[in-house]
């Protein structure tokens, strides 16, 4: 298979040169347009002279995404695909792995690797017809690297080689019988090792990719997805199909789905009679059990007409080229339906662990033969006819929605929490609606576990939090003195449900507040009374999938769509009913986000974006136990879908506050600017001054000139005129002036635009967009505030060096004390955990003390923290 690969992928592109291969919204990419640009790739980083090295890729285009990854293997390295947050995960593959180069384009910072080459999608504009020097790819060449997810510990790499990943590939083109005529879903992201059973049946078969962001559409736009996209393929976790045969959708008109394959969980008896009732009769539904270090290792295909037998329910027998046995805690083989660990046999997969020796030890063995035997970690049985039955983790992980959960870990982080005298966690799965991740505690007297929700809630990740809490006197014990988990299962839980009882259509947050409640109950399988400022993820355990379903519930009950960011962002039933009043009636409203108490300051957020409440969860965790704490949702468009003007919508959110001394504002970015305006208005009507005006990383909003524009660009060509012959190393002008092109098309175009009308064609975040974008064509900072400011930005401006100039003078704004503090981060890594953390605790001492005294100017603060 030397070089089969690239062989087989110019063989399809030479079949196949006008077909699609890709589909990501309305754009189409053909196989010779994507092999063309996929050329550049690969042609760039042989010029680098990269052979064998990881090359981690960092796009946010999916197209361009994939095209990169492709010129990653015909250059003859290998990819890691990286969605990322933080950069401390991609330090941590840099430190192990000495990548040579990053191919990026968004903004992250990495103090450690100040030398890393960067390469952006523009440098790579060379001739894309052929390969320069093609190198040569053995078998046993790397092809890709994957992470586990860690909820189990650290996370460990996983690299596959070619022979590895193309034997897997084959081997389900040939049995599911995937064709060039096949249309394949893309539902899963790159980072996870679950993509390569899309991305290379298709591209090595001449079929079409058709990407579907389920993050940003939701779960519930899939059959529509299906029907309009003509699929035939699709592959989705068995959660997220779960949550499809909740919903009232004629899964029979998709005459064309031809295959359905499902996995990540353990299915139900009523996943798969739910398929054979529901589903067209010439759709097949296959169940996989994978791993990321095996691949596929067991599957089988159930029909409509299949007929139902213990053996339907099972993970199917082991796919050609694996072998699996059952073996006991000494390592011998178990005979049929004896319970042991899972343990595969094969060949090609990889045999170790790179960077986690001990972890190798445990996991991996290799035979005589040149097999590779792999301990799972999963415990199940074979019956007497070869069908593997899933059973659980050997070490006490569960799997929820897809992610593994370490009930071990988890107690742990229990234990350690203050008031807690011992813990223990079991998986609830007997509850017919769902399942429930309990957690058993024997506390002290001052134990207050609104306070131990919260401190959970700052450090896990919401797949960890428990769903139930129960606290007992002791922990019951088995003979030998360990805790009798089936006693603990056996355990009843209080009944106290919720009628549901609400009018119809109900239109104030009093009464909304009852019908979000009783249908989170129902959905989520809740039998105990909810809180008005309950969690919806961190405090009820619910998820994604099952937040569409409350929002398809609510929506049907009154009759009336709603954004599908709304059940995320608002995500109790005080500020969800607070955020369906005000959105229905285009009007500003202090969603309240935690039980206001008297004698407690306010703190308001106001976004950058209308609707985008999330981004500052971190801060609300630290603050939340201290301040009461509110979320300024405000509408940029009337009714008929006018631009409101800035004066009025300024207005609206001042006289939404109703004690400005004993408040506080906090905003990012544009948010910032809006914060200050309100400072101003409220002030301009007599009211009190604010107690302190937060700024993060919002500049004062000086837009640059053309003139400075055209100043700047000559600059920066005369710098790099200097480099070039400096350096005598040829500088790519061609991606620069299209650039600049570009940038000066975007401006003139905004220089040109109409007036802003919202349009049922395009989304919330694309209007309200324009909504900011005309907004801060409008605003000046002229007029210093009476309030203090309190200034974060980050160290790094490039953001604003094009359009917006980085200027944060806002000393100069403010008769009332000015403090800074800088992160070193970009603009969008000012909210992330880390410097979320960073910011909060300093509110939290900056609040708590008196404000400054008029005149009083603080030096600026400089903090600097890797991220």
């Amino acid at each position: 298979m030397s070089d089969e690969f690239q062989h087989r992928w110019t063989e399809v592109v030479r079949l196949y040169p006008a077909k699609t291969a890709l589909c990501e919204g309305n754009r189409r990419i053909s196989y010779e347009t994507l092999h063309h640009r996929a050329n550049q790739y690969a042609n760039g980083l042989i010029e680098q002279g990269f052979h064998l090295q990881c090359i981690p890729v960092l796009l946010d285009d999916p197209v361009e995404h994939v095209a990169a990854l492709l010129g990653v293997l015909l250059s003859g390295n290998y990819y890691h695909s990286v969605r990322i947050l933080s950069a401390d995960d991609l330090t941590v593959l840099l430190d192990s792995r000495s990548c040579p180069a990053l191919i990026n384009d968004l903004p992250v910072v990495l103090p450690d690797r100040p030398t890393l080459p960067t390469l952006v999608p523009d440098q790579f504009q060379t001739d894309g017809s052929a390969l320069i020097s093609p190198p040569l790819v053995l078998p046993e060449n790397p092809f890709c690297l994957f992470t586990t997810s860690g909820s189990t510990g650290q996370p460990k790499q996983v690299i596959h080689s070619h022979q590895s990943v193309l034997a897997d590939t084959y081997r389900q083109i040939t049995d599911n019988e995937i064709t060039s005529d096949d249309r394949i879903d893309l539902l899963f992201s790159l980072e996870f090792s679950a993509s390569l059973a899309c991305l290379f049946p298709a591209f090595l078969t001449g079929a079409t990719l058709v990407f579907h962001d389920l993050r940003k559409e939701g779960v519930l736009s899939l059959p529509t997805f299906w029907e309009r996209q003509n699929i035939t393929f699709s592959s989705l976790s068995v959660s997220t199909f779960r949550m499809l045969l909740k919903t009232d959708a004629d899964f029979k008109k998709l005459t064309g789905l031809r295959f359905l394959s499902i996995g990540a969980e353990p299915v139900r008896p009523a996943d798969v009679s739910g398929f054979q009732e529901r589903f067209f009769i010439n759709t097949t539904l296959q169940v996989a059990y994978a791993t990321t270090e095996t691949r596929t290792i067991s599957e089988h295909k159930v029909r409509i007409d299949t007929p139902v037998s213990e053996q339907l329910f099972s993970v199917g027998k082991p796919v050609s080229g694996r072998a699996v046995s059952i073996r006991s805690e000494t390592g011998e083989i178990l005979p049929p339906n004896q319970v042991g660990e899972i343990t595969v046999q094969a060949r090609f997969i990889p045999s170790a662990y790179p960077t986690n020796r001990d972890a190798s030890l445990r996991a991996y063995q290799q035979l005589p033969d040149g097999t590779v035997q792999y301990a799972t970690g999963d415990l199940g049985f074979l019956d007497a006819d070869g069908y593997l039955f899933w059973c659980g983790r050997t070490d006490f992980v569960v799997k929820i929605n897809g992610q593994k959960v370490s009930l071990i870990q988890l107690e742990h982080e229990l234990k350690n929490e203050p008031g807690v005298k011992n813990a223990a966690v079991i998986y609830d799965t007997s509850q017919a609606a769902r399942c429930f991740l309990t957690a058993f505690l024997c506390v002290e007297p001052d134990f207050e576990l609104a306070v131990l929700k919260q401190t959970l809630a700052q450090r896990l990740p919401l797949v960890m939090l428990p769903d139930r809490y129960i606290l007992l006197d002791a922990l019951p014990l088995t003979k030998t003195g360990k805790v009798d988990r089936m006693r603990l299962a056996a355990h009843p839980v209080t009944e106290n449900p919720i009628a549901d009882n609400s009018a119809d259509s109900a239109e104030n947050p009093t009464d909304l507040v009852a019908l979000i409640k009783a249908i989170w109950q129902r959905e989520l399988g809740l039998t105990t009374t909810l809180s008005d400022y309950d969690d919806f993820f961190q405090d009820l355990g619910g998820d994604s999938l099952t937040a569409e379903s409350c929002l398809a519930a609510l929506e049907n009950r009154l009759g009336k769509t709603m954004p599908v960011h709304a059940v995320f962002s608002y995500t109790t039933p005080k500020a969800l009913a607070y955020y369906i009043t005000g959105y229905s009636q285009h009007r500003v409203q202090c969603i309240p986000l935690n039980k206001p108490e008297r004698n407690r300051k306010a703190v308001y957020f106001i976004p950058p974006l209308p609707g985008e409440r999330r981004m500052y969860r971190w801060i609300e965790n630290l603050l939340n136990l201290q301040y009461n704490l509110y979320f300024v949702h405000y509408e940029p468009y009337t009714t008929e879908g006018n631009l409101i003007a800035f004066p009025e919508l300024i207005e609206q959110i001042a006289q939404a506050i109703p004690q400005p001394a004993e408040s506080v504002l906090i905003g990012f970015s544009f948010g910032g600017l809006v914060a200050y305006q309100v400072a101003r208005a409220l002030e301009q009507s007599g009211r009190p001054a604010l107690s302190r005006l937060v700024l993060l990383d919002t500049p004062l909003y000086r837009r640059i000139t053309f003139r400075e524009s055209l100043r700047n660009d000559a600059y920066r060509i005369g710098r790099k005129v200097v480099e070039e012959l400096r350096s005598k190393q040829r500088v790519d002008w061609k991606a620069g002036w299209q650039r600049i092109v570009a940038r000066y098309r975007k401006r003139f175009k905004n220089r040109s635009a109409k007036p802003v009308m919202i349009s049922r064609s395009i989304s919330w975040q694309e209007s309200c967009l324009a909504a900011v974008h005309r907004y801060t064509q409008q605003i000046t900072v002229a007029v210093p505030v009476s309030c203090p400011i309190v200034l974060f930005r980050a160290t790094q401006t490039v953001d604003f060096q094009y359009e917006i100039r980085p200027d944060f003078r806002w000393q100069l704004y403010t008769t009332a004390g000015f403090e800074e503090h800088f992160l070193e981060a970009y603009h969008g890594q000012v909210l992330n955990s880390t410097n979320s953390h960073i910011i909060g605790t300093i509110l939290c001492e900056r609040l708590y003390s008196n404000p400054a005294k008029s005149g009083d100017e603080q030096k600026p603060v400089r903090i600097k923290r890797g991220l």
